[in-house]
């Protein structure tokens, strides 16, 4: 997963909302591949498996969680703040078996 941020917007921070390198890592794909977040550029890039010979996830999983503190209120009659799922060379997405799943954002809402 690569994502992409407004650096001027919002800020990655961690669960406790300290500053943050990385995502939080979900635990239904305990191998973490890559972790790692430009928090100058905004970018984060996520990626993570399973062992074979293991049964697959089923059902709704967590791949991984960022979490995000707004720096600059927005105006009333502004878009709300995009991250944006990049896709090009390197997919963006869930896949099994070579098949892509869909993938999905949840807010959490307000701390």
């Amino acid at each position: 997963m690569l994502l992409r941020y407004a650096t001027g917007r919002l800020q990655l921070v961690d669960a406790e909302g300290n500053p943050a390198a990385t995502a939080e890592p979900g635990t239904d794909l305990p191998m973490v591949l890559r972790n790692q977040a430009d928090v100058l550029s905004g970018a984060v890039s996520f990626s993570a498996g399973r062992l074979t010979g293991r049964g697959a996830p089923a059902g709704r999983l967590v791949v991984a969680r960022l979490y995000f503190r707004v720096l600059q209120p927005l105006p009333s009659n502004a878009l709300p703040v995009a991250l944006d799922y990049v896709s090009g060379d390197a997919p963006t997405g869930a896949f099994y078996r070579g098949r892509p799943l869909a993938l999905q954002e949840e807010s959490l809402g307000q701390r």
